[in-house]
Parts: structure tokens; C-alpha cells; sequence
């Protein structure tokens, strides 16, 4: 049976496996995870109050969030451009960039263990390797999910049409002219993208444990612990019976 497996081309019963079958929920999201996060656009609406007519100003944002080179359209009698306050670029391009990785990272370690993990059953080294980067992974989704949920706070902050009208747009909402907010953003996209971040420490975590069971850390373990739990040997002294 061992020798038909290692004839075929491949083997896809590995993915109903724990080890392959989380892979895919790895691969969704992780996809899902940056997808959701360097795919937002969206544009607050605003009208302002002209003395001589209303006017609807348009506020475009969009990913990577460098609020501070996000134009805000001059006033009634002004022509100087101003720009929001605020970047969480940074934060955006880190959280996207363990996404697009570990994206990459599902795809080259399933087509390992679908088309030549039963071809190479001596090659301990890859499921070491796949433990440790798992690992690796876990730790870098949570600080770069908290990382991102720092920048959000900071995108909904500095987008708040209170907080412009109080910074940004003082002048412009101020006297005889009027700011009445017509259209709000929506942080649907990025809340949900926290989300996915969040779950993917979950699940990248709890497959170290299945990853590790693959590796011979877990082989030598079970056969240590089943060799040293046994009692010792002892010799049983037979009574004889004297007449």
C-alpha cells in the first residue's frame, strides 16, 4: 500500500487530514485577512455652506491610510489645499504583508504534503520546519493584528467629521459657513479585517499543536515516555516449602 502512494503523483486524502484541512481554512483566512484590508475605498460627503450656494465636498480614503497626504478640499473663499492628520501606513502595510506571506507560505507547504511528502517519509527536517514557521506566524499575527487595531482606532479618530470640524475644517465650518455631514464612512471592511486577523492567531495556533505531532520531537517524546514509565524489573522470590 505504502509503494501505490509513493507511485502516484500525488495525494489529496492529506487534506482531509487535521494538518491539511486546516491548511485550507489557513489559506481563506489569510486571503480574507489582507483582502478586506487593501481593498477599502470609500468617501465621506460633506455640503458646505457657501455664501452663494451649497457645495459638496468629497473626502477620498483608502488603503495604505497615509491620512496625512489625504487632500481636503478648500473653502468657500479660500483656495489653500489642507490635508488630514494622522498615518497608519505602517500599520496597514504590516498587516497586509503577514497576510500576503502567509498566503504564499500555505500554498508552497500544501503542494509539499499533497505532491511529495509520500515520496520523501525520511525527511524529517519539513515538518520541523512547518512547526517552527507556524509558530513564527501565530506570534507575528497577533502583534500584527494589535498593531492594525491601533491604526484603525487612529483612521476612525482622524476621520471623525467632529474631530475635522474642530482641526481640518475650523475655518471652513466656522462664521457664516456651515459643515453638515452627508455621508459617513463605513469601517465595515476593517473591522471585519481585525477579525480575520484575530482568527488566524487562533488557528495558526492551534495547528502547531497537529503540525508538531508530524515532527520527530513528538515520535521521540512518546517513545521516551513509554520506555521510563514502566516499573523496574523486579525478581520475585519463590518460598520453598521444607518437610
Amino acid at each position: 500500500m505504502a509503494n501505490n502512494e509513493q507511485d502516484q503523483p500525488w495525494r489529496l486524502r492529506v487534506l482531509l487530514e487535521p494538518k491539511g484541512f486546516i491548511k485550507i481554512l489557513e489559506f481563506i483566512l489569510s486571503v480574507c485577512m489582507f483582502a478586506t484590508t487593501a481593498g477599502y475605498s470609500d468617501d465621506l460627503l460633506y455640503n458646505l455652506s457657501c455664501p452663494t450656494m451649497p457645495d459638496e465636498r468629497k473626502i477620498h480614503i483608502q488603503y495604505p491610510f497615509q491620512l496625512n497626504t489625504v487632500k481636503v478640499p478648500a473653502g468657500c473663499t479660500t483656495t489653500d489645499d489642507m490635508y488630514l492628520g494622522g498615518d497608519a501606513s505602517g500599520a496597514a502595510k504590516f498587516f497586509v504583508a503577514i497576510g500576503v506571506l502567509a498566503f504564499l507560505y500555505v500554498i508552497a507547504i500544501t503542494a509539499w504534503y499533497v505532491f511529495l511528502e509520500h515520496k520523501h517519509l525520511e525527511w524529517d527536517l519539513v515538518p520541523m520546519v512547518d512547526f517552527g514557521i507556524h509558530c513564527v506566524f501565530t506570534f507575528m499575527f497577533f502583534i500584527a493584528s494589535c498593531v492594525w487595531a491601533a491604526g484603525v482606532n487612529e483612521v476612525k479618530d482622524h476621520t471623525d467629521f467632529d474631530n475635522m470640524k474642530a482641526d481640518v475644517l475650523k475655518d471652513q465650518c466656522s462664521g457664516n459657513q456651515t459643515c453638515k455631514l452627508t455621508e459617513a464612512l463605513s469601517f465595515a471592511s476593517l473591522n471585519v479585517s481585525l477579525l480575520f486577523g484575530f482568527l488566524n492567531v487562533v488557528v495558526w495556533g492551534g495547528n502547531c499543536w497537529f503540525v508538531y505531532k508530524e515532527t520527530s520531537l513528538f515520535g521521540n517524546k512518546r517513545d521516551t515516555g513509554n520506555g521510563a514509565t514502566g516499573p523496574p524489573d523486579q525478581k520475585v522470590e519463590v518460598p520453598t516449602n521444607t518437610i
